[in-house]
């Protein structure tokens, strides 16, 4: 495993939340991660984004999601 420059708190905080199993699907099954986070230069914690460009996985925000997707919100009866 490599550190990437992180602090050893960082990793370990990174490896023990739902965030390490999350990518760790999306690696194995080949999925896009959507998230509201933003890549960081920060070695005091591991961003998603980050852990992503590290493992070759992709990545968007929710709207660029909605955007894919096509999502249509419509309001009013039916």
């Amino acid at each position: 495993m490599t550190t990437n420059g992180y602090e050893p708190a960082a990793i370990s905080t990174f490896l023990s939340v739902a965030d390490s199993w999350l990518l760790a699907h999306a690696l194995a099954y080949g999925c896009i991660v959507v998230t509201h986070e933003i890549a960081s230069d920060s070695v005091k914690k591991v961003k998603i984004p980050n852990a992503c460009i590290g493992l070759g996985v992709r990545f968007m925000n929710p709207f660029e999601m909605l955007r894919v997707e096509k999502a249509k919100f419509i309001l009013g009866a039916a």
